[in-house]
């Protein structure tokens, strides 16, 4: 995808289209805003929630990041001010694709309940007693 000047379709709007199809959770609506469309309207957005950067925007959305060594397929990713979608050793980007290694920050999307309907069932909690949990 060449550069958009106009703002007209962008990394944000990528990850929140996937954010919403995964997960059921339309991260516009939590920030209680539009995609912005110009450095301006996202420097408003950032001044709105008390953020200075990209990633603590993503985490007033989808909750703390974790290190990018903890990502799993189909979870968001941050490279410098662009996010992208964990692909498993890679990170889908808009214009590129790159190693994990290269990601600085990652969201995991397991936890919302769309997105756990459509997985195995989630491991039960741990108990000394193993014989009496019921199997899944």
């Amino acid at each position: 995808m060449p550069f958009d000047p106009e703002w007209s379709l962008h990394c944000a709007d990528r990850a929140a289209a996937h954010v919403l199809t995964t997960a059921g959770l339309d991260v516009w609506a939590v920030l209680g805003a539009s995609a912005p469309r110009s450095w301006g309207e996202t420097a408003a957005l950032y001044r709105r929630h008390g953020v200075r950067s990209l990633g603590a925007l993503v985490s007033k959305a989808l909750g703390p990041s974790v290190s990018p060594l903890l990502a799993m397929r189909g979870d968001i990713v941050r490279r410098g001010w662009a996010l992208g979608i964990c692909r498993g050793e890679l990170a889908e980007f808009v214009n590129e694709t790159v190693g994990m290694d290269q990601v600085e920050e990652a969201w995991r999307l397991t936890s919302y309940p769309v997105f756990a309907s459509r997985s195995v069932p989630p491991v039960q909690a741990f108990s000394s007693d193993w014989q009496s949990v019921p199997a899944a």
